[in-house]
């Protein structure tokens, strides 16, 4: 399986988890080829971007770790988060 469905198969549900009425959508997602960083790209519904995004920034160690824990790789990406302001779009 490809690194960047495993990072958006293990996120995808902690997004969920945000706040009731809320919905984020992982838009795509970018590995770097060394492996050192991913970008999610996301779609909010039902909340402005700047506060998920401050949640989500929030996330990213516990996200790192699960990563850690699901990912068949010695190195383990540094997530960072990207609003895509149209679903789809994958980019602000």
């Amino acid at each position: 399986m490809r690194i960047a469905q495993s990072v958006q198969r293990i996120i995808a549900p902690e997004l969920l988890r945000l706040r009731a009425g809320v919905l984020v959508t992982v838009v795509r997602v970018e590995v770097s080829k060394d492996l050192h960083a991913a970008q999610v790209h996301y779609a909010v519904t039902g909340a402005d971007h700047a506060e998920v995004q401050e949640q989500l920034e929030e996330m990213t160690g516990g996200l790192r770790r699960k990563l850690a824990k699901g990912l068949a790789t010695k190195k383990v990406p540094t997530v960072s988060f990207i609003a895509a302001l149209e679903p789809g779009d994958g980019r602000p």
